[in-house]
C-alpha cells in the first residue's frame, strides 16, 4: 500500500511511517545508515536511519521513471535498480 514503516525490533512498536506512491513492490536496503527505498512513481529515496527512533529525514531522491520493482543492488560505490518500464539503471556520484 506504499507504507514504509521503522519498527522496533523488540517491542514491534512502529517508530515512523514514509508513505510512498503505491505500491511498493521492492525490498528496502539499508548500507551505512542510509535506507535505500524505490516506489511505483519511479522514484529512488534515500533516508538517514542513524537514528532508529527518530523520523528519518529524506537525504536525496532520484526520478528514473517506472514503478520501481526490483530491490535495488548497491555495488562498488552505484546503486542499481530496475522498473516496470524495462530499464535499468544504474545511480552513482559523478565525482565519485
Amino acid at each position: 500500500g506504499g507504507r514504509v514503516l521503522g519498527v522496533d525490533r523488540y517491542s514491534g512498536e512502529i517508530l515512523w511511517e514514509k508513505l510512498l506512491p503505491a505500491p511498493v513492490w521492492s525490498s528496502q536496503v539499508v548500507v551505512d545508515d542510509v535506507l535505500i527505498q524505490g516506489d511505483c512513481g519511479g522514484v529512488l529515496h534515500a533516508y538517514d536511519v542513524s537514528e532508529p527512533g527518530v523520523d528519518p529525514p529524506e537525504i536525496w531522491s532520484v526520478e528514473v521513471g517506472g514503478c520501481i520493482e526490483s530491490t535495488p543492488v548497491v555495488w562498488d560505490g552505484a546503486i542499481f535498480v530496475g522498473t516496470r518500464s524495462g530499464q535499468f539503471h544504474k545511480i552513482a556520484d559523478p565525482a565519485g
